[in-house]
């Protein structure tokens, strides 16, 4: 696009939508003027659904993220700390309550063997004693059977009593006797007892079953009596077998805990046998309370964690070694240890409501002696500890909880503080811009740090400084164009009037060569019907001659057609000759097969018919071919006559389409020479038909002209409003510049100043990113604002006004440009134009390159200047063009 003279390029800031409505560069968007509000972005714009006030603060923004951050980091630590710090106290408190199980059971099983150990020592001691008591027996000689005696035997389980006779029973000839004194020696059994300190008695078997009756005895009854008369049945109460009595019948040794009139004895039973038969049995044994006293009281000494203990509870339910507190308030607890113990020969674990809270009780029996041994914990001192660690894992957690708080708070402090710094900043940068929105480019700008906030500070300072640089240029183009206007203004009415002689001669010169076209029009449209009518004849005698030639084919296709319908007549006849033989030869042979019939007699009647049949038909064949015969004779003979008669056809059709040719030929010679005339008299009038044209483009030319200079008058009283209405937006900026920019360079006094003096080069273009919306200043969009800023739009993309202005400046130059070196003083003629625009000549050329050669001096020195003083604009440069 070329410029106005003494123009250059202005900046670009924006687009007219019609001349002469001039909009105002108060059209920069102000941040608090009406338009839509800046949305707040990220985590602004999700708070600012919910809590519309907080959308609008940047400050409650980045408190409440910073905050609500920690005290998110904050609750999730503390909960999962505490959920860990739980799980681990739960799981410790179930170890410790497992190592106390274990060792409540390991109490139970070294009490059991406690009791094993002793009761092995026991029973080896009873081994010993048996072999001595054995020997004295033997000593006293061989066992035999005297006169029968009568006893009034009583069972030590019941007290029931039976009266048997038994023979006496001797020991080497000489009757035990019957003594119940303990101060009465008795034979062998107080030789054992004295030997020993063991209690003895010797058993007879009363009968078949087995029970056995005390014979001599060293224990005695309650009365202080030899216990003899007493006996032991051969079967409990409950009807089962007594295991001492089967030991001894089945000539074994007992060794255990036995009752002996009621109390438990550490017994050995030694069986006694004369001629191979079970008559009796000795027994050796101490009473279990002299031999389990060390046991007992090691197994009371028994301590379980803290305050368990260890029990040990008979068979009949009576306590062996009690609870240290007593056995009140345990009511059948004996009973259901015992039965416990009784079930399993493992440890059995109960539970147990005790007086002082209940208690889990692990219970084993040892089956020799009868015991149940019992180890006792407290269910309150098995779960302490489980307790202990679940109330210091709570401990933990609300310390946790409370230096989470603690936390919290020191860090929401500081992002409080941080975001207040970094508001201040953003608030004095919308400060700043609220200035320039207001038309006030003196603020000086400049950046805080060297973080995002800061750069953005030193870009908007480089826009303010690019703005006013832009605006002081604005104002130079301003007193330009108007300048401008005015030469325009006089060469307009030169160009008006040259336009007016033009258009009159031309239209004369249209009307003459429209006479002469119309004439020859006439002329042509003559020649035009004659040459139609040559055509048509030239097109009758064309389809003549091609059906004549069809005609001539048409002949020639039936002459072969009669010549091959010739030949297949004669192929017919001989096809017929051959079939007639066929009918003889089969006529003989159907009278030879008749002939056959006949000799066969009935046999061959059959065969007799179908050779009749065959006959018939031979002879019907004959017939039908002597008739057929002339037919295809005659045939033969149309078709030769039909076949000289087309010969003869073609030949005339021949010597028509021969004429046809001759009459066709000058025909074409007569179209072609009145084509020629039609169309020399076609080149005529067309050349008319331009010349009457070409005078009229030319009238219409001349007026065209002549309201294009009305056209450029009225472009100039525009351009001059509009460099006054620009001017005077340009005043109302405040550009605090002036010492820098003097009024004197900022407007030149005379029109040869300014010719002399290098335009402004222009800044860097804007480009236009499209009307989104008014812009608002928003603390969120602060960055976007400097962006628009920078590149002359508002918040959200609109272009600024005056780009419009510029734009319909650069039309009305261009326009008046082209008219002026089109036009000139000489009228309308191509050569004319052509040497003043090939040539440079005329009276405002050699002016308008100097002025642009200035303006692109100028250019490069404010792109100099510019990049001195740090401006970083951000959008292409338009150059001016040579």
């Amino acid at each position: 696009m070329r410029t106005l003279p003494g123009l250059g390029r202005t900046p670009r800031l924006g687009r007219l939508r019609s001349p002469g409505r001039l909009r105002s560069l108060g059209g920069l968007r102000r941040s608090g003027g009406s338009g839509r509000p800046g949305r707040p972005a990220g985590l602004g714009r999700l708070l600012g659904r919910g809590l519309p006030g907080l959308g609008r603060s940047l400050r409650a923004q980045l408190s409440v993220g910073g905050v609500g951050a920690v005290v998110v980091t904050a609750v999730v630590v503390t909960t999962v700390g505490g959920w860990q710090v739980s799980t681990l106290a739960a799981d410790a408190g179930q170890d410790v309550a497992d190592l106390v199980r274990h060792d409540l059971e390991g109490t139970v099983d070294r009490s059991v063997a406690l009791v094993d150990t002793q009761a092995m020592t026991v029973e080896e001691r009873l081994a010993t004693e048996v072999r001595v008591a054995q020997a004295i027996l033997e000593a006293s000689g061989p066992l035999s059977f005297g006169e029968p005696v009568e006893w009034a035997a009583a069972s030590q389980l019941d007290g029931s009593q039976t009266t048997v006779e038994l023979p006496a029973l001797l020991l080497g000839g000489e009757p035990l006797g019957r003594n119940t004194a303990p101060d009465v020696a008795s034979p062998v059994v107080d030789e054992v007892a004295a030997m020993l300190g063991s209690e003895a008695t010797i058993f007879q078997r009363m009968n078949r079953e087995g029970d056995m009756l005390r014979v001599a005895t060293t224990v005695e009854d309650g009365q202080g009596r030899r216990a003899i008369g007493t006996y032991i049945p051969s079967q409990v109460a409950g009807g089962g077998a007594n295991s001492v009595v089967a030991a001894a019948l089945a000539g074994r040794t007992y060794y255990g805990i036995a009752p002996v009139l009621g109390e438990p004895y550490a017994s050995a039973y030694v069986p006694l046998v004369v001629d191979e038969q079970v008559v009796g049995m000795m027994f050796v044994g101490t009473p279990q309370s002299e031999i389990d006293g060390p046991v007992r009281k090691a197994i009371a000494k028994s301590v379980v964690a803290d305050s368990g203990y260890v029990t040990v509870v008979a068979d009949d339910g009576s306590w062996v070694v009690p609870p240290p507190g007593g056995t009140d308030g345990l009511g059948n607890v004996a009973a259901r240890l015992v039965t416990a113990g009784s079930q399993s020969v493992h440890s059995v674990e109960l539970g147990v409501d005790l007086p002082d809270g209940p208690a889990t009780v692990l219970a084993q029996r040892y089956k020799p002696w009868g015991w149940t041994v019992a180890a006792w914990v407290p269910d309150a001192e098995l779960h302490a500890a489980e307790k202990e660690l679940a109330a210091g894992a709570r401990r933990l957690v609300w310390t946790q909880l409370g230096v989470g708080v603690l936390v919290a708070l020191v860090v929401a402090a500081g992002v409080v503080w941080t975001s207040g710094r970094i508001v201040r900043r953003v608030q004095r940068l919308t400060g700043a811009l609220r200035r320039v929105a207001g038309r006030d480019l003196s603020v000086d700008v400049r950046g805080e740090g060297a973080d995002e906030i800061g750069v953005m500070g030193n870009a908007l300072g480089e826009a303010i400084r690019a703005m006013r640089a832009a605006l002081h240029q604005m104002r130079r183009g301003a007193e330009a164009a108007r300048r401008t206007a005015e030469r325009l203004s006089s060469s307009s009415g030169e160009l008006e009037e040259a336009a007016g002689h033009t258009s009159a001669s031309a239209q004369q010169a249209a009307a003459s060569a429209g006479v002469v076209s119309d004439e020859v029009q006439a002329v042509t449209a003559a020649m035009t019907e004659m040459r139609t009518t040559i055509e048509a004849v030239a097109r009758d005698v064309g389809d003549a001659s091609e059906q004549a030639a069809q005609a001539v084919g048409v002949t020639t296709e039936a002459a072969e057609v009669a010549v091959r319908l010739r030949e297949s007549s004669s192929q017919i006849a001989s096809v017929l000759k051959v079939v007639t033989q066929i009918a003889a030869q089969t006529n003989l042979l159907a009278l030879n097969a008749t002939i056959e019939a006949a000799r066969a007699g009935e046999a061959g009647k059959g065969f007799a018919v179908v050779a009749g049949e065959v006959k018939d038909l031979a002879q019907q064949t004959t017939t039908a071919i002597g008739e057929i015969g002339p037919v295809l004779e005659a045939v033969s003979r149309d078709a030769t006559d039909v076949g000289r008669a087309i010969e003869r056809l073609a030949e005339q059709i021949a010597a028509v389409d021969e004429r046809q040719s001759s009459i066709a030929a000058v025909v074409e010679e007569q179209a072609t020479t009145t084509s020629d005339v039609e169309r020399n008299l076609l080149v005529a009038a067309g050349t008319s038909s331009e010349i009457a044209q070409s005078a009229a483009l030319v009238a219409r030319s001349a007026e065209q002209s002549q309201s294009g200079a009305l056209e450029v008058r009225g472009a100039v009283d525009e351009l001059t409003e509009v460099s006054e209405a620009l001017h005077g937006e340009v005043e109302g900026f405040l550009l605090g510049v002036e010492a820098v920019l003097p009024r004197s360079e900022a407007a030149p006094e005379s029109d040869s100043e300014a010719e002399a003096e290098p335009a402004e080069a222009e800044p860097a273009e804007v480009e236009d990113a499209g009307a989104a919306g008014p812009a608002v200043v928003h603390a969120d969009d602060a960055a976007a604002d400097d962006h628009a800023l920078s590149h002359g739009t508002g918040g959200d993309g609109e272009d600024l006004r005056t780009d419009d202005a510029t734009a319909e400046l650069d039309a009305a130059a261009d326009g008046a440009e082209d008219l002026l070196g089109a036009g000139g003083d000489g009228g309308p003629e191509p050569e004319a134009a052509e040497q003043a625009d090939g040539a440079g000549a005329g009276p405002g050329t050699s002016q308008r390159d100097a002025q642009r050669e200035a303006a692109q001096d100028a250019g490069h020195g404010a792109e100099r200047d510019a990049r001195d003083d740090g401006a970083e604009q951000g959008e292409d440069r338009d150059r001016p063009e040579a």
